[in-house]
């Protein structure tokens, strides 16, 4: 029977999104969409707190609205 790992878990701050909308910062941009990649495809488990969940939604739209999904 084999045993299998858990999951690696992620808190995903205000930060790691915005990553994504931020073309100045290329590599951090590419990590970032990557992360997002990897973790919808189970590669592991995400979390946000509502403290994030808040921040996001103070930004600017259309931003606010894609972060929002992205997390």
């Amino acid at each position: 029977m084999e045993v299998m790992k858990p999951k690696t878990k992620l808190y995903i701050e205000t930060t790691i999104p915005n990553y994504i909308f931020n073309d100045s910062i290329p590599d951090k941009q590419s990590a970032a969409k990557r992360l997002f990649a990897l973790i919808r495809h189970g590669a592991f488990e995400s979390f946000v707190s509502s403290i994030t969940i808040g921040e996001i939604s103070r930004a600017p739209e259309p931003k606010r609205l894609s972060m929002l999904e992205i997390i």
